[in-house]
């Protein structure tokens, strides 16, 4: 399947159901590098080699035809630490839903350490993403992921604003993440490069009733002839107001 479910979205719901049922590229095999910046400047790079298959992505589906309600549909998601050494050997693996209305997240890790499979179900909503020394959320992976039963989502239309666009020296493959970080650790803007785009505004709020370490989310998207541009920026903010993440 390679549309969108609601080529105009009307809402929030509509919009967040495009972007999690975006076109991509059904089978991704890719080396990730993270680098948790500390308050002083200092990081350590952990090098993670990540798998995800999309299986609704696969050629031949079509709405007739591909069962939604199979556990697995949304994605599958294989992560392997292979540096630096204290972290090696460290597994995560995600089988997601499309739909959270019948089922859920399962997940499992594995520790060298312990060298036993476990069950994960913390790996999910706010709780912290691995590898990232507790700097960041699970559901901010790709901007966001998990079920989205604890935010009332508003669609607030389209607004320009500059956003991240062909960082062609970022992405060149010739620097290092020395480059990449600045001294005061944060990204080096000679690097970077935005333009200026029409994007949508999606809004979410805290649901009565639930608890998260956010309060709100605000997420900018860009719909391009390959699909969904997912995102241009996220940010979160706790109950207070205060901005605890932002995500470009």
């Amino acid at each position: 399947m390679t549309g969108w479910a609601f080529p105009i979205p009307k809402n929030g719901p509509q919009a967040l159901m495009n972007v999690m049922t975006r076109p991509v590229t059904p089978w991704v095999n890719s080396w990730d590098n993270v680098a948790p910046v500390t308050s002083n400047g200092s990081y350590e790079v952990v090098k993670l080699s990540v798998q995800v298959h999309w299986p609704y992505a696969e050629d031949g589906h079509t709405m007739e035809n591909f069962d939604a309600n199979k556990p697995g549909t949304g994605f599958l998601y294989y992560q392997t630490a292979t540096a630096p050494a204290k972290q090696a050997g460290q597994v995560v693996l995600a089988r997601e839903p499309m739909s959270f209305f019948q089922q859920f997240r399962q997940a499992w890790s594995y520790s060298p350490g312990q060298r036993r499979v476990k069950r994960a179900p913390q790996i999910v909503y706010d709780n912290p993403l691995t590898s990232s020394d507790g700097l960041a959320t699970t559901d901010q992976k790709y901007g966001f992921n998990g079920p989205n039963d604890r935010f009332e989502w508003t669609l607030e239309g389209r607004q320009e604003v500059y956003i991240p666009y062909n960082d062609y020296k970022l992405h060149s493959g010739n620097i290092k993440v020395s480059d990449i970080i600045t001294k005061e650790g944060r990204l080096n803007q000679n690097l970077a490069r935005y333009e200026l785009h029409r994007v949508w505004k999606l809004v979410g709020t805290l649901r009565s009733g639930t608890r998260m370490i956010t309060a709100s989310g605000c997420f900018m998207w860009m719909r391009i002839a390959g699909g969904w541009r997912w995102p241009t920026a996220t940010t979160a903010a706790t109950s207070s107001g205060a901005i605890t993440s932002c995500t470009r």
